[in-house]
């Protein structure tokens, strides 16, 4: 009986050695190294064996994912990584950006490259008024950064790699620019007198440098998270911990997450979680849940007494 996902990676193995034919590579499918969703392989350059590997199959997002267990030459590394993501090696200047949104904190990533090398590595946070756009803010500043780091270097011409539609159709006007972040991103990016080719890859199916450019921003977004004001709501969830104080409820303040609600959990046999948004489409506005209904009833009511 076949594992799952036998013949895809079986497919896709014959198919990427076609590929890496005319780089002298050949990928040599392990005996009896099948299991469910992988398989395992040796790498041969030249006829010579130069490492091992596997390649593991997603049914779900239907994508490959490849890690070498050993590499005699890792320059081999990136052609084979290339040739499963679907994208040959790009000769010249290659940026690969991403962005990430953690904790109320919008970030951008991006790894520039010329000829598979890495120059340079770009992360940062958002001002307040892009963080807005969560993690596309993050996607279009982090091709404009790479775009402003090649034109002030001299270079005439840019690859950007992207897993958001939005980083070449709002720099080309495909697509209308309904907002004003949208809208600067359009004009700085076509300021700049340098030739762009735009390079769409599917996110996070093991693009190596995709995957890197996600990380860099998610770090940026953990190591220096944007403090995010709500005053009208933190000033009624003073009034609302006074009511709790005096009806002697325990509870505890977990702050803003995610920039858009501030959160108390009243403690109880089961907890609750109050939930204040101040949010464009939800202004001061409490969520309540939790698996005491009793308790929820009663935050409820005593909620309206102070709004």
């Amino acid at each position: 009986m076949p594992f799952i996902g036998e013949s895809q990676l079986t497919n896709k193995i014959a198919e990427v050695n076609r590929e890496l034919a005319q780089d002298r590579i050949q990928l040599e499918i392990l005996k009896n190294t099948y299991r469910d969703y992988q398989v395992q392989f040796e790498l041969y350059f030249n006829g010579e064996k130069k490492g091992k590997g596997i390649v593991y199959f997603s049914e779900k997002k239907q994508s490959f994912r490849l890690r070498f267990l050993k590499l005699a030459e890792k320059s081999l590394e990136s052609v084979v990584e290339d040739a499963f993501s679907g994208m040959k090696t790009k000769a010249g200047l290659v940026a690969y950006v991403d962005g990430s949104f953690v904790g109320g904190t919008a970030a951008y990533g991006a790894v520039i490259l010329e000829n598979d090398h890495v120059l340079a590595e770009l992360s940062g946070i958002l001002p307040k008024e892009e963080a807005s756009s969560h993690q596309i803010g993050g996607e279009l500043r982090g091709a404009l950064e790479a775009v402003k780091w090649a034109k002030t270097r001299g270079y005439k011409e840019l690859t950007i790699c992207y897993d958001y539609e939005g980083v070449k159709k709002f720099a080309i006007g495909q697509w209308k620019r309904e907002n004003q972040l949208a809208i600067d991103y359009h004009i700085e990016v076509n300021k700049y007198d340098l030739k762009i080719n735009w390079q769409k890859i599917a996110a996070h199916t093991g693009v190596k440098w995709n995957e890197r450019a996600d990380e860099l921003a998610k770090l940026a977004a953990k190591e220096s998270p944007t403090e995010v004001k709500m005053p009208k709501a933190e000033l009624l969830i003073e009034k609302f911990s006074e009511l709790l104080d005096q009806h002697q409820l325990e509870y505890e303040n977990k702050g803003v997450i995610n920039g858009q609600f501030i959160r108390l959990v009243i403690k109880g046999e089961k907890p609750v979680y109050f939930d204040l948004y101040d949010t464009k489409n939800r202004q001061l506005d409490p969520y309540i849940h939790g698996s005491d209904s009793e308790l929820r009833s009663r935050l409820k009511n005593l909620f309206c007494k102070i709004k």
